[in-house]
């Protein structure tokens, strides 16, 4: 295999995972979970998926927290329901 087409299936392989990162939380089922710190590589997983993973988490419950929110590190908490307990 040349170079050339070593790197263009190495990069297609990087990005395809990369994409996978992207659907992670798809089909998560986090019912005891309250609080997810995420390092979120827009740069890496592009505009739309990073989209994608916030759009997903917040349909699952949990809203980002822009006080501790600080660039590619979302900090995010189940949205309270009834009393329970915040960040």
């Amino acid at each position: 295999m040349s170079p050339q087409v070593e790197r263009t299936v190495s990069r297609g392989r990087y990005e395809q995972d990369e994409f996978r990162l992207s659907e992670l939380f798809d089909r998560a089922h986090l019912p005891t979970v309250s609080k997810i710190i995420l390092e979120l590589h827009e740069r890496v997983i592009g505009t739309a998926g990073a989209r994608r993973v916030r759009s997903t988490l917040s349909a699952i419950g949990f809203e980002e927290l822009p006080d501790l929110s600080t660039g590619k590190h979302l900090v995010l908490q189940r949205v309270s329901r009834s009393g329970d307990a915040n960040f």
